[in-house]
C-alpha cells in the first residue's frame, strides 16, 4: 500500500506486473505512515511492492518477500470471510502500522504475521499500545522461526514465547507457512526443561475460518506426553549438575544445601501440570521447592494457605530461585495457575486436604532410593496416568 501525490491509497494487489509498469512511469508513490516517497518494485523474483529509498522509521526492519507473501495471504484470507480487512494499516496515534487492520462485531483487531526475530521488549511495547488503544492484537509468527528438535521438541527463545497463547483447551503458539499457503498450530504446550517445550501439532489450509483456527484444538494425548516426559525428566535428574549453567542455579544450591540429589526426589516432584509455560523455571525444580518449604520442613496436621505460597514464590523471584516468563505476565492470565494444580494434584494424592482457603498436611512425600528411583518414578506416572489427565481438563 502507497499513496499517490493526491493522498489517494493504491494497493498493488491483484494487479498484473505488466500493468504496473505504465503506473510506475507515470505516478509517484508515498509511505502512508512517514510520508517519505517509495519506490514501486516489480521484479522477476519477489512480489510487486512499495520500499523505501532507506527505511521507514515506523517499521525500520523492512520486509523479506516471505512476510510480503504471507500479508497478501492473510489479507486475502479474511477478505474472502467477510471481514474487510485494510493492509499495512497505519494508526497515527500509535505511529504503528498493523499488516493488516479489521473491524468485526464492534471490536478493532491488528493481526501482526511477525518474521523477524526482534526484541522481546520492542514486541511487548508494541502489543501493549494495540491494547492501551483498545484493539486486540492477534499474533503469528513465520513457521520457519520456530526451531523444532528430534522428537515433539521446539527451542523456547524469549522470542518464540512471545506468542504463546492462551486458549479454550491448552496454551497455543499460531504460525503460518506462506509457500504453499497454510496454518500451523503447536498446542498443548508443556516444558520439559527451561529451554525446550513439547508440542502437539495440527495444521489448517486457507479454506477454514478464524474461529476454527484461533479456537479449535485436537484432543489431548497424555500418554505420549508422559511417555516423553518420562524420559526428559530422567536424562534432566542424572545430567543437571553437570550443565555449565548448574552453578548458576539457586534452586539447586537449594536442594544440595537440604542434602538431597536431583534423582532423589520424591516421585511426586516432577509432575506435568497445565500452564507450566508461565514459569522459567525448570518444573522439576520449582515443584521441589514447594515440596521442601510446605512439606518436608512442616508436621502432619500442619496447614499453610495459597497466600503464603505466594509469599513464598514472589520471595523466591527476587532471589532467583524462580523465575517467571514475561510474556506470559503480560497477557493478564494467573501466573500461579500451575502452582494451584500443582497442589491440587498432591491433595488428590492423600498428601493434602483441602479446609477452606487452607491445605492441612496429611502425608509427605519421601526421597527416592537411590537404586529403584528411575523404576519408582517410572511406575507411579503409570499409576497416575488418569489423574493427571484430569488435571488438563
Amino acid at each position: 500500500m502507497a499513496k499517490t501525490r493526491s493522498g489517494e491509497l493504491f494497493s498493488l494487489l491483484g494487479r498484473s506486473k505488466d500493468s504496473l509498469g505504465k503506473i510506475k512511469r507515470e505516478t509517484s508513490f508515498f509511505c502512508p505512515a512517514c510520508g517519505e516517497p517509495v519506490i514501486l518494485k516489480t521484479g522477476a523474483k519477489k512480489v510487486p511492492h512499495f520500499s523505501h529509498y532507506r527505511h521507514c522509521p515506523v517499521k525500520p526492519e523492512g520486509e523479506t518477500e516471505t512476510h510480503l507473501l504471507g500479508k497478501k495471504w492473510l489479507f486475502e484470507w479474511l477478505e474472502k470471510q467477510g471481514y474487510r480487512p485494510q493492509l499495512e494499516y497505519f494508526l497515527p496515534d500509535l505511529q504503528q502500522r498493523a499488516d493488516v487492520f479489521f473491524e468485526r462485531a464492534g471490536k478493532k483487531y491488528a493481526l501482526e504475521f511477525q518474521c523477524s526475530p526482534l526484541s522481546l521488549s520492542l514486541l511487548a511495547d508494541r502489543d501493549e499500545s494495540y491494547r492501551r488503544s483498545g484493539i486486540i492484537p492477534l499474533w503469528i509468527v513465520l513457521d520457519s522461526r520456530i526451531r523444532k528438535e528430534k522428537g515433539p521438541f521446539f527451542s523456547a527463545t524469549d522470542f518464540l514465547s512471545f506468542f504463546i497463547r492462551e486458549g479454550p483447551a491448552s496454551p497455543f503458539i499460531l504460525a503460518f507457512r506462506p509457500d504453499p499457503p497454510m496454518f500451523v498450530k503447536y498446542v498443548h504446550l508443556v516444558p520439559v526443561s527451561k529451554s525446550r517445550f513439547y508440542y502437539q501439532k495440527t495444521t489448517f489450509p486457507l479454506s477454514c475460518g478464524m474461529k476454527e483456527v484461533f479456537r479449535s484444538c485436537p484432543p489431548f494425548d497424555v500418554s505420549e506426553l508422559l511417555a516423553v516426559w518420562q524420559r526428559e525428566v530422567g536424562r534432566w535428574l542424572i545430567f543437571c549438575h553437570l550443565q555449565r549453567s548448574a552453578k548458576r542455579e539457586p534452586a539447586l544450591h537449594a536442594l544440595y544445601a537440604s542434602a538431597i540429589h536431583p534423582t532423589l526426589l520424591p516421585k511426586e516432584v516432577g509432575i506435568p501440570v497445565p500452564r507450566m509455560h508461565a514459569i522459567e523455571t525448570h518444573p522439576v525444580l520449582w515443584q521441589a521447592l514447594i515440596w521442601l518449604e510446605f512439606f518436608r520442613q512442616r508436621p502432619r496436621g500442619g496447614t499453610f494457605s495459597m497466600e503464603e505460597v505466594k509469599t513464598y514464590l514472589r520471595r523466591s523471584e527476587k532471589t532467583g530461585l524462580v523465575r517467571w516468563r514475561k510474556p506470559v505476565l503480560a497477557e493478564g492470565r494467573d501466573p500461579f495457575s500451575p502452582v494451584k494444580k500443582y497442589l491440587l494434584f498432591l491433595a488428590k494424592c492423600g498428601f493434602a486436604r483441602i479446609r477452606g482457603n487452607r491445605y492441612v498436611i496429611e502425608g509427605k512425600p519421601e526421597p527416592l532410593p537411590a537404586d529403584r528411583w528411575r523404576e519408582e518414578r517410572g511406575k507411579f506416572l503409570k499409576e497416575q496416568k488418569a489423574l493427571i489427565l484430569t488435571l488438563f481438563h
